[in-house]
């Protein structure tokens, strides 16, 4: 190889006088050790259930030690509140649980395990102080990148696929989907349990990109992700954030009225799809889905009103009342299930005081600060839609709220 081609191969790697790539220049910036942390974490907020979850939370156990291991066991000043508030509720979970009469205590265990998980999180970042820009956008980058490699093996080579023991699931290798479709596509669920999970994920993406990394490419590709899911919820909260981003973009009056009047088209046909999602799933042949989340929560809001305080987190104790239906609430499903509302959850599990100042603590989370309210909806319709409330995902957005320091995520300067 002559010494220019040499040049230009190892320049892709390196550039003359040791200066690194804008790739290389990424990979350093990566706290990888977060990285996998987060993976994990966010697995524990919704994994398809074919992935062994003791295994997993055993996996998080190394992982939350290795994170205090490398900032030498220390804990910032500034998590303090948040300790302590933690401690006052775990504390008042336990009452709640020995003056119940719940089941077995592993489903306190493992809502302890997620709540303190992000605890731990949130402390190694104050500690530490990581690239958290980069890391983070790693992360999505990851499952964006899985999740649209899962969907053409889905839709294209679904012959690959065997089913999952006990799960509605078929799977191969690491892919997972439904041997069904909807409008005549698989619909894309990533590693997740189900689509509208991972919409949830692919929603802060859009977030993240759009707002904060600002990357147009990744930004289009978690919209289309998020298309991809067909779900109701994912598909409203993204033409939402994508509004919002047209009209709070730089630019002139004039300029924001063409780029408005050129995307009309699509608009157009945007809102003609998720119309057709929502009525079908309203009135059409997958209203059950409507049924089941209109049910879970008129049903779980009269549980708390009932029990004002919570009822604790053993899902047999609520599935014992809704079997009943004691309420009375009329409904076309069958009332032997868990609830799929986690603003509904967490309002009956453990109380309305609860439910407020964890609400409010979403609402001043430090992760996400620049557009506060609006990434409040996207949590809000997210928590409402799924029962993942008490995951770690979303604990660390609740939990940095108590958090006595400035944004832990600045966009870069224009």
């Amino acid at each position: 190889m002559a010494a220019t081609s040499q040049a230009e191969f190892y320049g892709k790697v390196t550039v003359a006088r040791g200066r690194k790539t804008p790739f290389a220049t990424w990979l350093a910036r990566v706290d990888w050790l977060l990285f996998a942390t987060l993976i994990v974490a966010f697995l524990l907020s919704g994994v398809v259930q074919y992935v062994n979850i003791f295994l997993l939370t055993a996996i998080n156990i190394l992982l939350q030690f290795l994170l205090l291991f490398r900032i030498n066991f220390r804990f910032s000043r500034l998590i303090y509140p948040a300790v302590m508030v933690i401690t006052i509720y775990l504390l008042y979970v336990g009452i709640l649980y020995m003056n119940s009469s719940a089941g077995p205590s592993h489903y306190i265990a493992f809502r302890f395990h997620d709540i303190i998980t992000a605890l731990l999180i949130l402390n190694y970042i104050l500690v530490r102080r990581p690239d958290f820009l980069f890391t983070l956008g790693a992360v999505f980058i990851f499952f964006l990148v899985h999740g649209i490699i899962n969907w053409l093996i889905v839709s294209f080579a679904f012959q690959l696929f065997h089913p999952s023991p006990g799960i509605k699931a078929y799977n191969f290798l690491i892919f997972f989907g439904m041997n069904e479709k909807y409008f005549g596509i698989h619909r894309s669920q990533g590693l997740f349990w189900e689509p509208g999970v991972f919409q949830i994920y692919l929603n802060v993406a859009l977030h993240f990109f759009l707002f904060y990394k600002r990357q147009k490419f990744w930004a289009g590709l978690a919209l289309v992700s998020v298309i991809l899911t067909l779900s109701t919820t994912g598909i409203v909260i993204a033409g939402l954030q994508m509004a919002y981003a047209v009209i709070r973009g730089r630019g002139s009056p004039v300029n924001k009225a063409l780029i408005i009047l050129l995307s009309l088209p699509l608009l157009i046909v945007y809102v003609e799809f998720a119309s057709t999602v929502v009525t079908d799933k309203i009135s059409g042949d997958r209203a059950g889905s409507y049924w089941s989340r209109s049910f879970d929560t008129r049903n779980g809001l009269a549980i708390a009103l009932d029990n004002p305080f919570g009822i604790g987190f053993d899902p047999s104790v609520y599935q014992a009342i809704a079997k009943q239906n004691i309420f009375n609430i009329q409904t076309n499903i069958v009332t032997d299930r868990g609830n799929t509302n986690g603003i509904v959850m967490l309002i009956y599990s453990t109380g309305w005081f609860w439910a407020f100042i964890f609400l409010t603590s979403t609402y001043l989370q430090k992760i996400f600060p620049e557009h506060r309210l609006l990434f409040f909806l996207v949590l809000f319709l997210s928590m409402s839609s799924s029962p993942l409330t008490f995951s770690p995902f979303f604990f660390l957005f609740t939990l940095s709220g108590f958090v006595k320091s400035g944004p832990l995520l600045r966009p870069p300067s224009r």
